[in-house]
């Protein structure tokens, strides 16, 4: 993890923030619903909402905040240290941000009053991509078509009509001529 959490790299990846929300239920949920912009709540120009996360903690009674951590984020536990008490100590609603949510540019967070930070994480997922790599060869249909193995048989089958239906009409033709 960086030595400061507020500030984004670019590219960045693997990161995980997670604020407090210290306001009322009515400022939570407006942030939530997109009424109050993430770009204002964090203090940086340009946000990705799908990547930023509003919920009260009562969401998570059975699991938990650490474990959904853990299990839903891919915070290796044994991270967490000392910012694991001030994570199960939230009572209200939380926050959490992924490095994704910047979009890949660099900035600094500055965070609104409303936001008290807790802990920033590395997810630890060996292997893991966490996001798509734009390619050419990742686009819909961008293969060599494959020959369709039917063709010849199908054309095969189409030309032997076309001769069939030709005799039939010179035969007939034939037929009504002479008769």
């Amino acid at each position: 993890m960086t030595d400061d959490p507020f500030t984004v790299a670019a590219n960045e990846t693997g990161v995980v923030r997670v604020f407090e929300i210290n306001a009322d239920e009515s400022v939570a949920r407006a942030m939530r619903e997109g009424d109050v912009p993430l770009e204002t709540v964090l203090g940086v120009p340009h946000v990705d909402a799908e990547q930023v996360e509003i919920f009260p903690i009562r969401d998570l009674e059975g699991v938990g905040l650490v474990s959904y951590l853990i299990d839903g984020q891919g915070i290796a536990p044994e991270t967490m240290g000392r910012d694991r008490a001030a994570l199960e100590a939230i009572e209200g609603h939380v926050m959490v941000v992924l490095s994704r949510a910047f979009k890949g540019a660099a900035t600094r967070i500055v965070p609104a009053p409303d936001l008290g930070f807790v802990a920033a994480f590395r997810e630890d997922r060996p292997g893991f991509v966490p996001e798509a790599i734009p390619s050419a060869a990742s686009l819909p249909f961008s293969a060599p078509q494959a020959a369709d193995p039917d063709g010849p048989r199908r054309m095969w089958r189409t030309g032997s009509a076309v001769v069939g239906l030709t005799f039939v009409a010179l035969a007939l033709l034939l037929w009504w001529l002479l008769a």
